[in-house]
C-alpha cells in the first residue's frame, strides 16, 4: 500500500488506534514493518483508557499543506479539540510509557503469552492458530477434525457462536474479559493492559485450556452457555412481566 501511494501520488495514511503507544512491543505497530506514513491515527490508549483523547499526526510535508494560509488552517478544527484535561492525560500516559519500559514489556510478556498459548494448536483440534504481536494476541477456531455435524448446525444458526462458548465462561467463571474479533467471527482477540504480570498469563493460559477442554465437547458447552443466558435473561425480567 505505501508503494502504491508513493508511486501514484497520493498520501500513506495508517490507523494506529488500536495498535499505538506499545500495544504491538513497539511504539507503534508500523516500526515492525519499516513503514513511513504521511497521516497516523491515534487514540484510546494515547490516555492510558481514562479520558477521551484522540490525535491526528502527520508528516511536515501534510502540515504544510494543510496550514498554508488563514482560510485553510480554520477548515480543519473541532470545538472539542484544544481539551486541556485530555492533553493533560496524553502527557501522563507518555511519560508513564517511558519511565515504566511499558513497550519492552510488552513485547517480552507478548513472547510469554504466545510461549503458554501456542501448544493449544497440538492439544485440540477446535483451535486453527494462535497468533499475536506484543500484547495483541488472538485465537482463531475451526469445525474439529473429521467433522461435526453439531457445530454445522450451530454455525448455520449463528456463526461464530464457538468463540462465545469460550468467551462467556472466561469471564463468569474465572473473571476474565475477552472479546470476538469481529461480528460472526470465530476469532477472540486479548489486548490486557501493558501492566500485565507474568502470574496473569499464567492465570490466563491455564483458565483458556480449562475452558477449552470443556467447550470442545460441543452439544454439553451448548446446554451451559443457553442455561447460563436464561438465568440472565431472567434476572433481568421484572416480576410484573413475568
Amino acid at each position: 500500500a505505501q508503494e502504491l501511494c508513493r508511486r501514484y501520488g497520493t498520501y500513506f495514511a495508517l490507523d494506529e488506534v488500536q495498535t499505538g503507544f506499545g500495544r504491538t512491543g513497539r511504539m507503534f505497530a508500523l516500526e515492525h514493518w519499516g513503514l513511513e506514513p504521511d497521516i497516523v491515527t491515534v487514540s484510546k490508549s494515547l490516555s492510558g483508557g481514562y479520558v477521551p483523547v484522540g490525535a491526528c499526526l502527520m508528516s511536515k510535508a501534510v502540515y504544510d499543506n494543510v496550514f498554508d494560509s488563514l482560510e485553510h488552517a480554520i477548515s480543519h478544527g473541532s470545538t472539542f479539540a484544544p481539551n486541556d484535561l485530555g492533553m493533560a492525560a496524553g502527557l501522563a500516559t507518555l511519560h508513564e510509557l517511558d519511565e515504566q519500559g511499558l513497550v519492552e514489556r510488552s513485547a517480552r510478556l507478548g513472547e510469554l503469552l504466545l510461549e503458554r498459548t501456542l501448544p493449544l494448536l497440538e492439544r485440540y483440534d477446535v483451535v486453527r492458530d494462535v497468533r499475536g504481536l506484543g500484547l495483541m494476541w488472538a485465537i482463531e477456531f475451526q469445525e474439529p477434525d473429521g467433522g461435526s455435524r453439531t457445530w454445522r448446525l450451530l454455525e448455520r444458526k449463528q456463526p461464530g457462536i464457538f468463540s462465545q462458548l469460550i468467551a462467556v465462561p472466561l469471564f463468569s467463571d474465572h473473571a476474565i474479559l475477552i472479546q470476538t474479533a469481529g461480528h460472526n467471527m470465530n476469532v477472540l482477540k486479548g489486548i490486557p493492559s501493558l501492566t500485565v504480570s507474568e502470574a496473569d498469563i499464567e492465570y490466563f493460559a491455564s483458565a483458556l485450556e480449562q475452558t477449552l477442554q470443556r467447550a470442545q465437547r460441543i452439544p454439553a458447552a451448548m446446554m451451559r452457555f443457553a442455561l447460563k443466558a436464561a438465568r440472565a435473561g431472567r434476572r433481568k425480567t421484572p416480576a410484573a412481566a413475568r
